[in-house]
């Protein structure tokens, strides 16, 4: 599976879901630039996408993780 996490340096939760990923073995690209951001519609961080083009914002990426 394809992670991509799209991150902001001084985002808090950015953080903290990093190192949840991290502790769930989860390997996952970490994008901070807002040049590629911004054309996907990203306006707020953090945000996932596992491959498919389906943007997770922070709530949707939690409820997935319980399911993991």
């Amino acid at each position: 599976m394809k992670v991509t996490l799209y991150t902001t340096s001084d985002c808090p939760n950015c953080r903290g879901l990093k190192k949840i990923l991290k502790s769930k073995n989860i390997e996952f690209n970490e994008v901070q630039d807002l040049k590629i951001m911004e054309p996907l519609g990203i306006k707020s961080v953090p945000m996932m996408d596992l491959g498919d083009h389906n943007l997770m914002n922070l709530y949707q990426t939690m409820q997935w993780l319980k399911t993991i």
